[in-house]
């Protein structure tokens, strides 16, 4: 759709605007004479309000035909009612280009009617006043007045008929020749409160929204993207363990969650374990032992412990995988020894147990190896196992070793050793009744003990699949600081599976190149698997560049002007495509506002929420121990 303009230039080097509507030929000659000029361009240049004004003063002229007739004489009413109601509808940009050269809308229909109604009723006076109704001007008068009055409500319904008709009402196609991306607006699913907080409905969202909670009740993960420091606690994890009655595992830094959240959910009836080896939350802390699943009654032995030893030995992606193959392998043997050795006590079945067998000397550990060719247990896996590495040359195995080494150093520390040498709880009951477990480490251990939250996260998703019970609502997965545990097959693998078992992953990250260089050419598959995906705090711009295609492009009108000669010059308004936000207008997003992407739906702009300074969550939490 382009529309052309011709530029004359003045002699004192101004351009002026020379329009040629109606198109060329005797037919838009015609109509710019006899429409245009005389009729059309006036109701222009008064602007929309003035235009709408105008048309109002039209049609509450000509509503009544006696005074048309009485002013004009001869001229028929409907001649009168034509010319009005071509020149209305050629300003009002109805008819199609290049007859109505602009598209008008609201203006002239509300104007318009205000305006059509107040002529109306000065007209009643006036014609009654001056006797043009041809009534005398007697008692007779009144009565010719208030049947006057009684039709002109009529006559009013029947204006904005006519109107509609006129399309001053009348909602213009939307240009989508480009793209027609817009911002969500209908949200009337998201006012249930149902599902996990996404933010608050803001002053871009029709008024009857304004301030309401926004929830999103679809049961697939969400995935939060936010930077360091831009209130991803505030806004989004705490409000919602201040409010989801369903259970929740909680990836806890620093054990802020534990201590603002922890009696909020004991209140709400749920049973609550605090992981805590440093006691950062102050709360006491449970213990968990992952090894108190490998027994004589679980068929699932071997594959249990190849699930501890993957989250042990994770690939960083620059070394021979074969190593971490081989050190898996040697770490699977010596729990399975560890689990099924009737000669080890139960309370030492542990993996401070593993540590202490790997760093054994080496003449104490052939003993170990050949005391573990002789274990039946496990369906003769462990004998297996131990004839493999015991065959190996004393270098390769040596190597494998010290990486097997490598990878449990996390277990020197006596901090955790107190929460792995007991079980409290059993996994499985986050499917079966209300509980949350909160994981809490320090920021500073986060990467060098993330093994250990691997491992916690890894047994629970194969606990949640054992379990069929289905509870109420989704278990959470709350996994904050995602990044620092590295790739997980586990999480990998669950992402596009684990929903049907009632589980809903929440990975929360800093920027998308984090999930990017975890997982690969596979990134995309956790977006892709997510129902909501919130974006807030962006900084980066490969995160920007992204959110930006997701929201898409909208049609725009472009105007450019092409000089044709020295004096006159052509200006063009087309089509073209823009981003409906740009990278640079993702990073400078407020920092009050987020982007929140649901499928199916176009992209929501919302408010952040903030569980300290919202009403909603007074008296529901705990003061936060690192801020006094």
């Amino acid at each position: 759709m382009t529309q052309q303009f011709q530029f004359r230039r003045t002699r004192s080097g101004k351009l002026r605007r020379v329009l040629r509507p109606g198109g060329p030929g005797i037919t838009g000659w015609l109509y710019r004479v006899f429409v245009y000029w005389p009729f059309v361009n006036p109701f222009l240049r008064l602007g929309g309000v003035g235009r709408g004004i105008a048309a109002g003063i039209a049609y509450g002229t000509l509503w009544d035909p006696f005074l048309p007739m009485a002013m004009l004489g001869l001229v028929p009413a409907w001649v009168i009612w034509a010319i009005a109601a071509f020149t209305i509808t050629t300003a009002t940009g109805t008819l199609p280009r290049p007859m109505a050269p602009l598209t008008w809308r609201s203006p002239e229909g509300l104007t318009g009617l205000i305006s059509a109604t107040v002529i109306g009723f000065a007209l009643i006076a006036v014609t009654v006043e001056l006797g043009i109704d041809d009534v005398p001007m007697n008692s007779g008068s009144n009565q010719a007045t208030l049947n006057q009055l009684k039709l002109y409500p009529l006559l009013v319904a029947w204006f904005l008929w006519f109107m509609t008709i006129l399309g001053a009402f009348k909602k213009r196609p939307a240009r989508v020749s480009h793209g027609s991306a817009a911002f969500l607006t209908g949200i009337e699913n998201l006012v249930t409160g149902e599902g996990l907080m996404i933010g608050r409905a803001g002053s871009n969202l029709p008024a009857r929204y304004a301030g309401q909670v926004l929830t999103n009740p679809d049961p697939r993960h969400m995935v939060t993207v936010a930077s360091n420091g831009s209130g991803k606690g505030v806004s989004a994890i705490i409000p919602n363990l201040l409010t989801y009655e369903g259970s929740v595992l909680a990836i806890d830094p620093k054990g802020e969650l534990a201590a603002i959240t922890g009696r909020r959910r004991r209140d709400m009836g749920q049973d609550v374990y605090v992981l805590d080896p440093w006691g950062l939350s102050g709360v006491p802390s449970a213990a968990f032992n992952p090894l108190s699943i490998l027994t004589d009654e679980n068929p699932d032995i071997v594959e249990d412990a190849a699930l501890i030893t993957d989250a042990l030995v994770f690939d960083d992606g620059g070394s021979d995988p074969y190593w971490n193959l081989e050190a898996r392998n040697l770490l699977q043997g010596l729990i399975l020894h560890i689990a099924t050795d009737y000669s080890i006590a139960d309370e030492d079945r542990t993996l401070i147990k593993l540590r202490e067998l790997l760093t054994l000397d080496a003449d104490s550990f052939d003993q170990l190896l050949q005391e573990m060719a002789t274990n039946i247990g496990a369906n003769g896996a462990v004998a297996r196992i131990a004839g493999a590495l015991s065959a190996m040359p004393e270098k390769q195995f040596g190597s494998i070793r010290s990486t097997a080494r490598v990878s449990t150093d996390f277990l020197e520390s006596q901090r955790m050793a107190r929460v792995l040498g007991r079980t409290d709880f059993q996994l499985t009951a986050l499917k079966t009744r209300p509980t949350t477990i909160f994981l809490c480490l320090p920021a500073g251990r986060l990467a060098s003990h993330s093994r250990w939250l691997r491992m916690i996260i890894a047994l629970a998703l194969e606990a949640m699949e054992r379990e069929r019970s289905r509870p109420a609502q989704p278990v959470v997965f709350l996994m904050d600081e995602f990044a620092t545990l590295g790739h997980m097959r586990s999480v990998e693998n669950a992402i596009g599976q684990i929903r049907g078992f009632g589980v809903k992953l929440w990975p929360v990250l800093q920027d998308l190149n984090q999930l990017k260089a975890l997982y690969k050419d596979r990134w995309e598959t956790f977006l892709g698997n997510a129902g909501t995906v919130q974006f807030f705090g962006i900084n980066d711009q490969f995160t920007a560049q992204y959110v930006s295609r997701l929201l898409g492009e909208q049609t725009i009108m472009v105007t450019s002007e092409t000089k044709v000669t020295s004096d006159r010059s052509t200006l063009s308004t087309s089509e073209r495509g823009r981003a409906l936000l740009t990278p640079d207008e993702v990073r400078r997003l407020s920092p009050n506002q987020q982007i929140v992407l649901m499928q199916g739906e176009s992209g929501l702009l919302a408010d952040k929420l903030c569980y300290f300074a919202d009403p909603e969550f007074d008296g529901l939490f705990d003061d936060n121990p690192l801020h006094g």
